[in-house]
């Protein structure tokens, strides 16, 4: 397993109890989601782990009484999961967040009723679309995130929460560290 794999699970381990957070946490985990425009509300999402798909899908029942189907397969040697779901309300976020170019809009699409419901939606982005090297070895966290419009979004998110984070772009992949 690797230290990203590690580090997700403990963040899955973390738990959340506020109603408010849970959802937070749930989109963030949609935030890398796609919406399928073949088929009305319909979005798909792709995970690493089992436990995050696993997760999604549990959130998604408590806060939408939406169900997920939940496929697992492998991609360049590297097993993956994906979530396809029919949801108005998350269609509705996912396809919000791609007409979005300034982080203060993930408060107006989240509706954040805590403090601890902002850390939320990050751990729930790095579920989805973070890695991290062992501080053992070296220092790197990284954010990979398909579209570059969400990307500097999300950076200029992460400003407005105290971090000032870094990009750059790998083909198809804007990546904020």
């Amino acid at each position: 397993m690797s230290f990203t794999h590690e580090v997700i699970d403990e963040l899955i381990a973390a738990g959340t109890a506020k109603t408010c957070c849970r959802k937070a946490l749930l989109y963030g985990l949609f935030f890398t989601a796609r919406p399928d425009e073949s088929v009305k509300n319909r979005i798909f999402l792709e995970l690493r782990t089992k436990r995050a798909a696993d997760l999604a899908a549990e959130i998604l029942a408590r806060q939408f009484s939406a169900t997920a189907e939940i496929r697992e397969y492998v991609r360049a040697g590297r097993e993956y999961f994906s979530l396809t779901v029919v949801s108005k309300a998350l269609y509705s976020y996912v396809r919000a967040l791609g007409d979005s170019e300034d982080g203060r809009l993930f408060h107006e699409l989240v509706g954040y009723r805590c403090d601890e419901c902002a850390g939320c939606f990050i751990r729930g982005v790095f579920i989805g679309c973070g890695s991290m090297n062992d501080p053992q070895k070296s220092y790197h966290l990284e954010f990979a995130v398909k579209d570059p419009t969400l990307g500097f979004a999300f950076a200029a998110f992460l400003e407005l929460c105290g971090h000032k984070p870094k990009h750059s772009q790998r083909a198809s992949v804007t990546a904020l560290y």
